[in-house]
This record gives structure tokens, sequence and C-alpha cells, in this order.
């Protein structure tokens, strides 16, 4: 499933001046990672300082099907005062029509709202969270896929600018078969008929969205979203885009409209430089997973576009169980340390003090020492010359 959420931002000045109140403090996370598994749920947190009962969730481009909402105007159903829980039929015309059980509860540190015991039929796809306040809407999407699919997207997100160039790979396993390709739920892409891998060069905004392989037109496809920037990186402030990002550390993704460093899962901080404690997330680390599952394993979780989803810090995997090793850290396993193994931290990074890899320097070696790296490009190109003296 997929999520759409804003955080609260960090005071950045590049060369407009951004408040807190651009972002909301989101995050949506889920149990499950595909349909038919137990104890499937969809829930988005906002945070203490953000709180609001303007939310609602759905299913994004799907049918034509609206988004349930859930505002504070009274509850149908019997209330489960301990849980949260709500057992509600949907309208006909609702995406969630059957019977399900509405999640609404209110912590002192976060409000989360959501939605579980869905049919399998109606769990797969990327799901959309939506908050607002005073004006400000925050949005994040989760991908569900099935459990016993014929296709694995290699990627259940992938973020890139506009203008820029993306790929998109399935992993087949033994399947061999005619793949057949559609997108936002529409008609067959015949020209990607049969392809494993697809490229689309030049993206524009409307070529964002959901993108499915199917063995079969209903078959148990293998499904992603793309994100897409309203501007190529590293810039921001569409149309002219003529504002430079700051630098993002851990995966961190810069904000197009706004120029602030999101992170992903597990790390915080104006530039995403600093690591959150094992079991906490969120824009100010201080949402924490179940005490039973401290790292949050088995877990997607997916902070507001563009960042997109992907394991908590330490973990990899379609179903966020698969540890990172060697030099790999970070969520998703995506990071790489730029330092010696034995100062590989495969959750956080390279730990204090570590010495640095050639062409890396700073605080766990995030950053990059322009002169080793012209110096390396220059001896990759051989563009070195003797000179005779």
């Amino acid at each position: 499933m997929l999520i759409t959420l804003k955080f609260v931002s960090i005071l950045f000045c590049c060369f407009l001046t951004r408040t807190s109140a651009d972002f909301l403090d989101i995050t949506i996370l889920t149990r499950a990672l595909a349909a038919g598994v137990d104890g499937h749920d969809i829930r988005g947190y906002i945070g203490k300082n953000d709180m609001t009962t303007d939310v609602s969730i759905g299913m994004f481009l799907i049918h034509s099907k609206k988004n349930v909402s859930w505002p504070d105007t009274g509850y149908s159903g019997d209330f489960n005062q301990t849980t949260g829980d709500v057992p509600i039929d949907m309208p006909d015309d609702r995406l969630f029509y059957t019977s399900s059980n509405l999640a609404y509860s209110i912590d002192e540190n976060f409000m989360y709202f959501g939605v579980s015991n869905l049919e399998v039929t109606q769990q797969v796809g990327v799901h959309t969270f939506e908050a607002s306040k005073d004006g400000v809407i925050t949005r994040s999407a989760v991908v569900v896929t099935r459990m016993y699919g014929d296709f694995t997207m290699e990627s259940r997100t992938l973020t890139v600018g506009v203008g820029e160039s993306v790929t998109i790979n399935i992993d087949t396993g033994k399947n061999s078969w005619t793949k057949q390709w559609r997108h936002n739920y529409g008609e067959k892409i015949w020209k990607w008929d049969g392809y494993s891998t697809v490229v689309i060069p030049n993206v524009r905004g409307k070529d964002g969205g959901v993108y499915e392989c199917y063995l079969y037109v209903n078959g148990r496809q293998g499904i992603m979203r793309l994100i897409v920037r309203d501007c190529p990186s590293p810039k921001w402030n569409p149309p002219g885009c003529e504002e430079d990002c700051p630098v993002c550390y851990n995966g961190g993704v810069c904000d197009d409209k706004t120029g602030i460093c999101v992170c992903p899962a597990g790390f915080m901080g104006e530039h995403c430089e600093k690591a959150c404690e094992s079991s906490n997330w969120g824009r100010y680390c201080d949402m924490k997973c179940d005490s039973g599952n401290p790292h949050c394993v088995g877990m997607l979780l997916c902070p507001p576009d563009p960042v997109g989803c992907s394991c908590n810090r330490g973990y990899s995997g379609n179903d966020c169980h698969t540890e990172c090793s060697g030099l790999k850290y970070g969520a998703n396993c995506l990071q790489t340390c730029h330092c010696n193994p034995e100062d590989c931290d495969n959750s956080k990074g390279c730990r204090e003090n570590a010495t640095c890899t050639d062409g890396y320097k700073g605080p766990g070696c995030q950053g990059k020492n322009s002169s080793s790296f012209l110096l390396k490009e220059l001896r990759e190109n051989n563009n070195f010359k003797k000179i005779a003296i």
C-alpha cells in the first residue's frame, strides 16, 4: 500500500524561508505488506503538534471510488474505547463498501486513523492517506502487493525528477511467461508487452502513479508507485526550479515545493543526518514501534512524498525482514558506508570518529571531498598529462 504524508518542517533558509506550518508531521505504516496476511491494516500517524480530525484514507485511482473520510462528527457502530476500532458499513460508492474496522485513536504524542480487516480483493493496490490542517494538506501512499503474486517489483516506490529517466524492474523468479503492463489502472501498454524491465526517458508529471505488471489482465500482479518531483534534482520551487536543494543524507529527498529534506524511516534532522533510536521514527523520532517489535521488523513506513516507502533503517526485502549486511545500511539498506567495515553500523552508518574512505569526510563520512572526487575522475578518464621538464 502507499500512503502520502507531510512532516513538520524544520526552519530552513535557502533563498526562501519556510515555516513549520508548511508540513504536517505524518507517517503511514502497515504491518501486512501483502494481501491475505493476518492482521492486515493501514494506519496514518499524525504527530502531536499537528493533530487534526481532517483525515481520510482510500485507494489511488481505482474504479473512480471516493476516499473514506473520517472527521470527528461521531461514530457509527460499536466503538471500542480500548482499541479505537469502529465496525462500519461504508456506502456503496465508497472504496470500503463492506464491513471493515476503522481505527481512530488519540494518544498523548500522536493520533492515528486507519482501516483493518479489509477483504483480500480490497487490499491490493496503492492506498493513500491524507491529513489537512489550517489549509496545509499532506499526503502519502503505501503499496500492498499480492501474497503469492506472479511477479514482484524490484521497488515498491521510486522517486524521480521531471525530465529525468527511470527504470522499472520486476523479479520474475522462475516465471518466463508473457508479461503485460498498465498505468494508473488504465488500458494495457502494448509497447511494453513481454518486458521485465521498462525505461521511461524524459519523465513528465503525468508519468507518475501506479504501475502494474500482470501475467494475465486479472492475474496476480506486481505493483509499484512512481513519484515524480516537479523539478529535476537537485532543484526545487517549480515552475522555474531555480532554487538549489540542500544536501539530504541517509536517503533523504529534497521536497520540490519547500526545499526541505524529507527523511526516510529512522532518520531526522535538517539534512537527515541524525539516526533515531532503534525503535523510533517520525519527523522528530518521537514515535515508537510496539514494545514487542522494537526494530519495526516486517513493517513498511511511508513518510510524506517525495520519499516514498521503505523498511525501517537496518532492514530490507519485500517483507522487511532482511537485515543489512556488508557496507550497506539505512532504510531498505540502500545507503553505503564510506568507512572501514568494522566501523560500519548496518543500521545507522559509519560510527562516530570512523576513518573515512578516500573521497569522503565529515560526521558519518557522508560529506564528499570534492578535490578527491575530481582526482578520481581524472584518473578514470585518463586525463592526466605527462609534462616534460
